[in-house]
């Protein structure tokens, strides 16, 4: 059966919800990964999974211009990040090599290859043998690059380290300890620059002796400091993104099955804002079905 993707458009307050894109399907019935959006919401970019490579599309939300590279990209990718409206940086790395090395990678619209921008190794705190996983995220401007790495049970670290430069990374964060009798599980690597590329926002979240937490955490690249900005208990955050201000973040949340936080049923979600300067936060879409994970991104005015 052929799989959609439909993008919608709502306001912050919850109302005006409505189609954005009219008839336009946007993702093909293949297999599809990494679904991205840029920041002002006129484009989007996604992998098409092959056996041995993926293909890597961007395309005008409204249908006017797309750009596919056939299979120029391993299927050791982790992510992308848009850099502008029209272009996003590809991490790649080789899941073979113990060390914690990037490959950086530049796709445009309208251009037809991907251009090469530099490798990058960070540390590495976990032994390979714990199968650590790695998260990168490059800076609105396009000069620094953050590296989350973590692993099952085990604390992270977030590095920055500044592109074409020979100074090393620096160590920004390590998530907090925790000491739990009866279970114990964290989930990482999601983090957010500010918009002029100063201080770093990261959603920590736990699941402990079971109880959840969500901690927000504003990293300031100057003076090391952290500064913790909001907290919510007793609540798994699955999905979500900061705003393009930093001033808020939306994220999906879903009723659970068998009676498992770490279980949700996606095929009944609601859209929640979340205020990072008051702690307050509200449903904006509530119970929006859908046949698989849904994903919200707020954009730019």
């Amino acid at each position: 059966m052929d799989r959609t993707s439909l993008f919608y458009s709502v306001r912050s307050d919850g109302t005006g919800l409505q189609l954005a894109s009219e008839a336009f399907s946007i993702l093909p019935a293949e297999d599809v990964r990494l679904e991205g959006v840029s920041p002002h919401g006129t484009s989007v970019a996604y992998l098409i999974l092959h056996e041995n490579a993926s293909d890597l599309v961007l395309a005008k939300v409204d249908g006017s211009q797309t750009t596919r590279f056939p299979a120029v990209i391993s299927r050791n990718a982790r992510n992308f990040d848009f850099v502008g409206e029209e272009c996003v940086v590809l991490y790649e790395r080789d899941n073979s090599n113990p060390l914690n090395q990037v490959t950086l990678k530049r796709l445009c619209l309208g251009e037809n290859e991907p251009q090469a921008m530099e490798t990058i190794e960070f540390p590495s705190q976990i032994p390979p043998e714990n199968n650590p996983r790695r998260f990168y995220r490059i800076s609105p401007q396009g000069d620094k690059l953050l590296n989350y790495e973590y692993a099952l049970n085990e604390n992270g670290s977030l590095y920055v380290k500044t592109l074409s430069d020979a100074e090393p990374s620096r160590l920004i964060f390590q998530s907090p300890n925790r000491s739990c009798t009866s279970y114990w599980y964290q989930w990482h690597g999601r983090f957010q620059w500010s918009p002029d590329g100063k201080t770093v926002d990261l959603l920590w979240t736990s699941l402990c002796d079971g109880q959840a937490e969500n901690i927000f955490y504003q990293l300031d690249l100057q003076d090391l400091s952290v500064k913790t900005r909001v907290m919510i208990p007793n609540l798994v955050v699955n999905a979500g993104t900061w705003s393009p201000d930093n001033r808020e973040f939306v994220f999906w949340y879903s009723p659970v099955e068998g009676g498992s936080v770490t279980t949700p049923d996606w095929t009944i979600s609601s859209l929640y804002r979340l205020s990072l300067e008051t702690g307050a936060w509200a449903k904006i879409v509530p119970e929006f079905y859908a046949e698989g994970p849904m994903f919200a991104r707020p954009i730019a005015q």
